[in-house]
């Protein structure tokens, strides 16, 4: 007696590969869509961390201690997507206009490089670039122009509410808040 073999037949598996075919073509898309979400917000949540880290360290050691943009890690240079800096600032006053690095406390490497990352001192009126953010020993903002802190962060490619917006107010608390991208 002869055994009959089963198996696919070449209809049925050509089916299911086409049918694989339109499900994986669906769900990639959108799958990196939710990683790109993901990395906006995780890029967001550690520039969050590391305002909240500053202020920290200032209360700590009792002295200023600031935050700059640094491509190198161990200088106040490059734009603020490049990487990050917390430093002890041995500048001469609360308000002076420029920082003196100090003790580098933590350094933040690039996180991105995709998107957009502005720092600004703003005012009700007023509008402009920050290059450092300083925290006085009491963990309040430095009153340099007597202007809080705004930062815009989001990257290329996000959708929906994955974008941040992140204050620094005057007594130096951080507040984050959903932006569309």
């Amino acid at each position: 007696m002869l055994r009959q073999i089963r198996g696919f037949t070449f209809i049925e598996l050509m089916v299911t590969l086409a049918v694989l075919a339109i499900v994986l073509g669906i769900a990639v898309p959108s799958f990196q869509k939710q990683i790109i979400n993901n990395k906006s917000l995780t890029f967001s949540e550690e520039f969050a961390a590391a305002l909240n880290y500053a202020r920290s360290q200032a209360v700590k050691t009792t002295k200023r201690v600031s935050i700059c943009a640094s491509s190198d890690g161990a200088t106040c240079t490059g734009s603020w997507s490049e990487g990050f800096i917390v430093f002890q600032d041995d500048a001469t006053s609360d308000t002076a206009e420029a920082v003196t690095l100090g003790t580098i406390y933590r350094v933040w490497p690039k996180l991105s490089s995709a998107g957009t990352f502005e720092v600004k001192r703003v005012d009700s009126k007023t509008s402009k670039d920050a290059t450092f953010i300083r925290y006085t020993s009491l963990g309040t903002l430095a009153p340099i122009e007597d202007m809080s802190i705004s930062a815009s962060v989001k990257l290329t490619g996000c959708s929906g509410k994955a974008a941040r917006k992140i204050s620094v107010n005057f007594s130096g608390l951080v507040s984050i808040q959903s932006d569309d991208c």
